[in-house]
């Protein structure tokens, strides 16, 4: 999934994220969107530049539960998941928003892809390790 290394998607979104789309490396920030062919279900972003990940550090601190991290820590809301962890290069932000309802039935989107994808991309952008434990709740 987005073109990263050991991320799949769930099995009970498969059809509901048929289709992705992913910015271009070099930048700024990487966003990789999946859904339907019209509108995303769920948009992944990882911001690398120092200045920007200030914008996105002030969510890491406010609504939503607790995420810890082996170099991080964030926030994690249902709908939208962030995370700041430490890398070489200087604070990086992962993040997870769902956008769209991808089935009829409850769901966690966020939270099944959160920490899967925070380790993909750390492996992708060399900051790796790094694993993401979910809250219990």
């Amino acid at each position: 999934m987005c073109g990263l290394k050991g991320l799949t998607v769930p099995a009970a979104y498969r059809k509901a994220l048929e289709q992705t789309r992913v910015s271009d490396d070099g930048g700024p920030a990487r966003v990789c969107e999946s859904g339907g062919t019209y509108s995303p279900v769920v948009r992944m972003t990882t911001v690398t530049d120092p200045a920007l990940t200030e914008i996105f550090s002030g969510d890491t601190h406010k609504a939503g539960l607790p995420l810890k991290g082996s170099k991080g820590f964030g926030r994690l809301d249902g709908s939208r998941g962030v995370y700041r962890a430490s890398c070489q290069t200087g604070p990086v932000i992962f993040m997870v928003e769902q956008l769209d309802q991808p089935t009829d039935e409850g769901f966690d989107l966020t939270g099944e892809l959160l920490p899967g994808y925070v380790s993909a991309e750390a492996e992708r952008i060399g900051c790796a390790p790094e694993k993401v434990t979910l809250p219990n709740a």
